[in-house]
């Protein structure tokens, strides 16, 4: 997790949560500054954490909640459709943090070698060099923030990292 997911995180959820009735929240494989932001800014939220050993994303949830967050897990989806749709289909919001451009420095490019397989955009925004990127225009964004931050990976075209924090609306 870069300070920038954190910030972007801080904010979408001051925006949307910390005055809201919501106090549900389920953290998918959340580091634990993720889950200060939101006992910080949300007093008195239920949050509860989701894991690949205890929820597959490639599978429908067990569970509903208010609002389910990721930062930096779509990445790594191979099927992005069925990955939302299992969990829109679990949330009332879906608060998604991820990257647009990013250098991870694999084998194959901009990709990592740790499964790392996807890239996310608005039309409006950034569009990644990948040709199976994911555009979230047909989910319908509630909120989008593009954000920028110095690359340190010394790649051509790659100076910046170009990630986004995305508010969407679930199913329940």
């Amino acid at each position: 997790m870069r300070d920038n997911d954190l910030e972007a995180i801080w904010m979408m959820t001051k925006k949307h949560f910390s005055n809201s009735s919501f106090k549900n929240f389920v953290g998918i494989s959340p580091d634990s500054r993720e889950i200060e932001v939101f006992k910080t800014l949300v007093p008195g939220a239920n949050i509860t954490t989701k894991f690949r050993e205890n929820w597959d994303l490639n599978n429908p949830a067990d569970f509903t909640t208010d609002v389910i967050w990721a930062t930096n897990v779509f990445m790594y989806s191979n099927d992005p459709d069925r990955w939302f749709t299992n969990v829109l289909n679990s949330c009332k919001y879906f608060l998604l943090v991820d990257n647009t451009r990013a250098w991870r420095g694999g084998s194959v490019g901009e990709l990592g070698d740790d499964g790392d397989s996807m890239r996310y955009f608005v039309t409006m925004n950034t569009k990644p060099d990948l040709p199976n990127a994911y555009c979230l225009d047909k989910l319908n964004p509630i909120d989008f923030q593009r954000y920028t931050m110095p690359s340190k990976c010394g790649v051509k075209g790659f100076e910046e990292a170009v990630t986004f924090a995305c508010l969407l609306k679930g199913h329940i």
